[in-house]
C-alpha cells in the first residue's frame, strides 16, 4: 500500500500558513456576500425584510431575484389553508375535526377547511409580521385559533336538532363570526313544552346581545385588524354521537305523525263543515220548494172564486205538511253530520226526559185537536170521495194521525196513541 504524504504545516513558513487562511476566509466571505446580498422571491409568497443593522423593516412582493443587501428575510406564502379533519386519507388535514358542544349537550364533531389570504397593503403586512413573526406561528396562533372560536361559539348558539334540521345555518354563523367578530352572548334558562312528551323541561340557552337597531354586538374582527380575508370556506355536516343522531330521527318522525294526524284532523273538519253546509242548503231548498206550491196554490185559487176558500185552504195544509216533511229530513241531515258522540248523547238525555217530552206531545197535540174541532169543512168535501184518506179514515182523522206521528218522530216517542 502507498503510503500518502501529508505536508507538515509546522514545518511550513508563517507566510505561507496565514496566506492559506485569508484565501479561505476571502472564499467564506464571497459566498456569504453572495448568499446575503442577493435575494429570491417565488410567486405566491410575501417577503419581510430586516435590516440586520437598523433594524428597519420592508415587504418584497414581486417574484425573481433581486438585490437584498444585508437583510434578514422571512417568508409568508399569501394564501394558507387550514383543513381540520378526522379523515386520515386526506393529506391536506392540519388538525383533527373541532369537538363542540351544543346547547342542548350533545356532542358534536365539525370537520372543514378555511383559505386565508395575506393583506394586500405594507402596513398590515408589517404588523402582522410583528406579532407573529412566521408563517407557523400566523397558522397556530391566529388562523386556527379563529376558526375555533367561531365553531365554538356558533354551537352554542344552537341545539342538536337545529344543528341537524337546519344544515345551512351553522357555517353561515361560523362564517360571519370569523370574519366580522365574534358574538357578544349571554347564557340564560328557558322553560320549554317538550312536543313528544308535553312536559315542562328547564333548559339552558344562549342569546346574542344585539344593539338598538337589532344588530348582533360582537368582539373585535381579529382577521380584519390585520388585514387578512377568507377566500375559501366549507364546513362540512356535524357528525353526531351516535344516540344523539337516533334521538334527533325518532323525534323528527314523531314530529311528522302528529304533522299528519293534524292534517287528518283538520281535513275532517272541514269535511263536517260541508256536510253541514249542504244539511243547510238542502233547508233552504225545501223552504223554497214549499213556499212555491203554497203560491201557487193560492194563485189557481183565485182563478175561481167559487171554491177559493176550500181550495186555498186544503193546498195550504198540503203545502205546510210537504214544507214540514222535508224540513224534518234535512234537519236529519244536519243531526247526522254531528256526529255519533252527539246522537247518542242526545238519545240519552231524551230518555232522561221521557216524562216531559210525553206531556209535550199531549200539549202539542192538544192544540191540534182544538184546531181540527173548528175546521169548518165544505159541503163538497163532505159528501165527495175526498172525505175519506187512503186508508178509509175520514181526511181529518186521516190528517190528525199523521201530524201525531210527525211529532212523536220529532220528541223520539216510539208510543201508541
Amino acid at each position: 500500500m502507498q503510503e500518502v504524504n501529508i505536508p507538515n504545516l509546522s514545518n511550513l513558513p508563517i507566510a505561507r500558513i496565514i496566506r492559506f487562511v485569508a484565501i479561505g476566509a476571502g472564499v467564506i466571505l464571497a459566498i456569504w456576500i453572495v448568499y446575503t446580498l442577493f435575494g429570491k422571491n417565488d410567486a405566491g409568497y410575501y417577503q419581510v425584510r430586516q435590516d440586520i443593522i437598523t433594524g428597519e423593516l420592508s415587504v418584497k412582493r414581486d417574484f425573481g431575484i433581486y438585490y437584498n443587501g444585508l437583510k434578514k428575510v422571512t417568508t409568508y406564502q399569501i394564501e394558507s389553508s387550514y383543513t381540520f379533519s378526522n379523515d386520515r386519507s386526506d393529506e391536506n388535514v392540519i388538525g383533527e375535526a373541532i369537538e363542540v358542544r351544543f346547547n342542548d349537550g350533545g356532542i358534536g364533531r365539525i370537520s372543514g377547511d378555511f383559505r386565508f389570504r395575506l393583506p394586500a397593503n405594507d402596513e398590515d403586512m408589517l404588523r402582522l409580521h410583528q406579532e407573529f413573526g412566521t408563517g407557523r406561528e400566523l397558522m397556530n396562533e391566529l388562523y386556527i385559533q379563529g376558526v375555533k372560536q367561531s365553531v365554538y361559539n356558533t354551537s352554542l348558539l344552537m341545539s342538536s336538532e337545529e344543528s341537524y334540521t337546519n344544515k345551512s345555518l351553522f357555517p353561515q354563523w361560523t362564517l360571519d363570526q370569523l370574519q366580522a367578530g365574534v358574538y357578544k352572548t349571554e347564557e340564560y334558562l328557558v322553560d320549554m313544552v317538550d312536543e313528544i312528551t308535553k312536559e315542562i323541561e328547564t333548559r339552558k340557552a344562549v342569546r346574542i346581545h344585539r344593539d338598538e337597531h337589532g344588530n348582533p354586538i360582537r368582539n373585535e374582527p381579529v382577521l380584519n385588524h390585520y388585514g387578512i380575508t377568507i377566500s375559501q370556506a366549507t364546513i362540512r355536516e356535524p357528525e353526531y354521537d351516535k344516540n344523539i343522531l337516533g334521538l334527533i330521527r325518532e323525534k323528527r318522525s314523531f314530529e311528522v305523525a302528529i304533522t299528519i294526524a293534524e292534517a287528518d284532523a283538520e281535513k275532517a273538519s272541514q269535511e263536517k263543515l260541508t256536510v253541514i253546509q249542504d244539511g243547510k242548503k238542502r233547508v233552504t231548498e225545501a223552504e223554497y220548494s214549499a213556499r212555491k206550491v203554497m203560491q201557487k196554490a193560492i194563485e189557481e185559487a183565485r182563478k175561481d172564486k167559487t171554491v177559493a176558500l176550500t181550495v186555498a185552504t186544503k193546498g195550504l195544509i198540503v203545502a205546510e205538511q210537504d214544507f214540514l216533511a222535508e224540513k224534518s229530513k234535512a234537519d236529519g241531515l244536519i243531526a247526522q253530520a254531528r256526529g255519533e258522540a252527539d246522537k247518542r248523547k242526545k238519545i240519552k238525555e231524551a230518555d232522561n226526559a221521557l216524562v216531559m217530552r210525553t206531556e209535550a206531545f199531549e200539549v202539542v197535540m192538544g192544540y191540534y185537536k182544538n184546531a181540527f174541532t173548528k175546521i169548518s169543512w165544505s159541503p163538497r168535501i163532505a159528501t165527495s170521495g175526498a172525505a175519506y184518506g187512503e186508508n178509509g179514515l175520514p181526511s181529518a182523522l186521516e190528517s190528525y194521525l199523521k201530524i201525531a206521528e210527525v211529532v212523536r218522530k220529532d220528541l223520539n216517542l216510539d208510543l201508541t196513541f
